[in-house]
């Protein structure tokens, strides 16, 4: 009966912080861990949020991925880095950065970031500029070759 009791608040407090923004398996995981859950109730919760399709750590990279990449012109190091501290699995993240960054796609984002620079600092000396440029895509995650 306890169990039972303990699924349900598990339940009804995953849903909550579901309820907020998509999270992964491991995040749902260390929340209910941290509100006293035992095993089995995280278990029987994680199960039942994956069979509603409420929990799914593929979707949630491919969707995080497509946004950051799209409205934050984040680089795929950076948002590799932030799924993989989200919980989800190197394969999964690596399947969404690979449908989401085909062959040179990096680099015309970095340009239009370039473009944006260029546009922000008006007519600097071009060292300053390209020290700056290259922070900031360092800071968003795109590679040295870029």
């Amino acid at each position: 009966m306890k169990n039972d009791s303990d699924f349900n608040k598990s339940k009804k407090l995953a849903l909550k912080y579901l309820a907020r923004k998509p999270r992964s398996v491991k995040e749902i995981e260390i929340y209910l861990t941290q509100k006293f859950f035992d095993k089995t109730a995280i278990e029987n919760t994680l199960e039942y949020l994956e069979n509603l399709d409420y929990l799914n750590d593929k979707k949630l990279a491919l969707s995080y991925a497509e946004y950051r990449k799209s409205f934050k012109k984040e680089g795929h190091l950076r948002i590799g880095k932030e799924l993989i501290r989200r919980g989800i699995s190197t394969e999964n993240v690596s399947q969404a950065l690979n449908v989401l960054f085909q062959e040179g796609e990096e680099l015309v984002l970095a340009k239009s970031i370039a473009d944006k620079l260029s546009i922000q600092m008006g007519s600097q000396e071009q060292e300053k500029f390209k020290k700056k440029l290259v922070h900031k895509l360092k800071r968003k995650g795109y590679c040295d070759s870029v």
